[in-house]
């Protein structure tokens, strides 16, 4: 992006601004330390799709800017590697939940049992407690 007054301008003078639009980060529109993306070998295709997921933006073979600038190409790997870093956590997250409900419903069922049995205690006291009675 090239933005200049011509000499003698008064400063109120709207400045002209030329881009050229292959020279151009694709996310941010700076003109600084661009890299092309097309031209990243093996990390192509995944920086293609990254781009595409985390910023809706199609970059191709076309008459459109195929760069980026090093600071989009970084957030792209800080983002990237959140994502990485969510789903290992909620991985665990999942696990951990599913260790709590096992443990959880053993408990209940032994809890279940002891009810049952000091109910069935209570039951057969109450029957020797009527035989007593009868008696």
């Amino acid at each position: 992006m090239a933005s200049e007054m011509a000499p003698g301008m008064p400063p109120n003078t709207i400045q002209v601004v030329t881009l050229e639009v292959k020279r151009i980060c694709r996310i941010c529109l700076s003109d600084k330390r661009l890299i092309n993306v097309m031209k990243l070998g093996t990390r192509t295709i995944q920086y293609l799709t990254d781009i595409k997921k985390y910023y809706d933006v199609q970059i191709c073979n076309d008459r459109k800017s195929t760069r980026l600038c090093k600071s989009c190409l970084r957030k792209v790997d800080v983002w990237r590697h959140a994502l990485k870093q969510a789903s290992a956590s909620q991985t665990i997250i999942d696990f951990l939940d599913s260790t709590y409900q096992a443990r959880l419903k053993r408990r209940m069922k032994k809890g279940q049992k002891k009810v049952q049995k000091k109910d069935q205690k209570k039951v057969q006291k109450n029957g020797q407690k009527k035989e007593h009675k009868k008696k």
